[in-house]
């Protein structure tokens, strides 16, 4: 099963620390809601980039979560999406890559607000080298605002590099 994240807490690797979940880990690895003052940093996240009906979000962080940051993270091989933030505030992603990942790289949404997002790289989703997916979005951003992306890189998704939605729904 997957792991509960708690405010007040930073999930840090040391350099080389890498989470290889199996494909039988359930839809999010790490996840939280109403969070405050959380952090993921220095780790790389590796899945099998397999579809199957055990879709896999890495990391997951909704409804009511604030002062969310995710830097210095690999994200590679996700079997749907890498990183979901929903309804969150106060986010910094810095200096991450999210590659290969079926479905999307990242999907930041639900209304989430003054979102920071830089020196990263999305590229290469929807494509797992294990399976090809009609999706490949490298960044989503759905229903947010004041978000500002700077210094990223992104490229060779196979349907969006970066997608905007303004909407509560598509």
């Amino acid at each position: 099963s997957g792991c509960t994240l708690y405010s007040n807490v930073t999930l840090a690797g040391e350099t080389g620390s890498v989470i290889k979940p199996s494909n039988s880990v359930p839809l999010q690895l790490f996840s939280g809601v109403g969070l405050s003052n959380v952090s993921v940093q220095n780790l790389t996240f590796e899945g099998t980039g397999a579809t199957s009906t055990n879709t896999q979000r890495f990391v997951q962080i909704g409804a009511g979560s604030t002062y969310v940051s995710i830097e210095n993270c690999h994200f590679k091989k996700a079997r749907e999406i890498a990183l979901v933030l929903e309804g969150c505030q106060y986010v910094n992603v810095q200096g991450c890559t999210f590659m290969n990942s079926v479905v999307y790289g990242a999907e930041i949404r639900g209304a989430s607000s003054d979102v920071t997002i830089s020196n990263c790289v999305f590229g290469n989703n929807g494509d797992s080298g294990a399976a090809t997916s009609n999706f490949g979005r490298g960044l989503v951003l759905w229903n947010t605002s004041n978000v500002v992306v700077s210094n990223c890189v992104i490229h060779d998704n196979s349907e969006y590099g970066l997608r905007l939605y303004s909407a509560a729904s598509d």
